[in-house]
């Protein structure tokens, strides 16, 4: 077991705009995810091309010497479309229930609001939604950088 990494300097907050966007994912990419096939997001109809753009976005997704950073979160959605709506799925009037991928990403928060506009109406572009649900907001993240220990530092154990 290799010891953890020395701390290099005290945890400051780093703040930047989390964004997260829910869409969509089909039932057999739910199900593949359950028997644990973690690449089935990327073939997803709805998923996929929201993710390659996110990834694919030099603004978004960079932390320290990480690029394309993102998390997914699998859930349930629940709505029921009224009169008016012009449901991707479901009937009006109907509630109905599908699976669905909240995808979090980060941009600087210094990114020029002109610039993470654009990326916004790209994404709402790329999403299947009537109503893309978007969630945009500032958050400090919390951590501490961390550098591989040297062979022989202080506090490093040694295999024998």
């Amino acid at each position: 077991m290799s010891a953890p990494m020395p701390v290099t300097g005290p945890a400051t907050p780093l703040t930047v705009r989390k964004l997260t966007v829910y869409c969509p994912i089909a039932a057999t990419t739910l199900s593949a995810l359950a028997r644990g096939e973690l690449d089935a997001l990327a073939l997803d109809a709805s998923a996929a091309p929201i993710l390659r753009f996110l990834e694919g976005c030099p603004e978004l997704g960079a932390l320290g010497a990480y690029r394309g950073v993102c998390e997914v979160t699998i859930g349930l959605e629940a709505f029921t479309p009224v009169a008016g709506a012009q449901p991707t799925v479901g009937e009006i009037g109907q509630p109905s229930r599908g699976a669905t991928a909240a995808i979090t990403t980060y941009a600087k928060a210094t990114l020029p609001a002109e610039r993470l506009e654009a990326l916004v109406a790209e994404i709402i572009r790329l999403h299947p939604w009537e109503l893309p649900v978007i969630e945009l907001s500032q958050v400090a993240l919390i951590g501490e950088q961390r550098t591989p220990a040297q062979p022989g530092a202080a506090g490093e154990r040694t295999r024998p």
